[in-house]
């Protein structure tokens, strides 16, 4: 009866602790993954802008107040960690 219970606790430890190591390993990679989305994704944000600021163009054609709101709801769902974009109007077909 020992060398069975020795056996079944073995293998749930070795069960347990490769189940960890690879939850571990897909919060690590999705966490890098974001990082470098998000830092490429900044660079692409940060061009448009600085182009669209040289050409004079306005391209905000949200008022101010809504973007403000939205700016909001981003910043509190995400805990301050997400960013708006772009923000376009979409039509609705019913």
């Amino acid at each position: 009866m020992s060398e069975a219970l020795n056996q079944a606790l073995t293998l749930l430890a070795v069960g347990m602790i490769s189940v960890f190591a690879v939850l571990a390993l897909v919060v690590l990679t999705g966490r890098i993954l974001i990082r470098l989305t998000n830092r490429m994704g900044i660079d692409e944000v940060a061009s448009k802008k600085s182009s669209a600021a040289k050409s004079g163009k306005n391209t905000d054609k949200v008022a101010p107040a809504h973007l403000a709101v939205m700016s909001a709801v981003v910043d509190h769902l995400t805990g301050g960690n997400g960013r708006i974009s772009r923000v376009r109007k979409v039509d609705k077909e019913d």
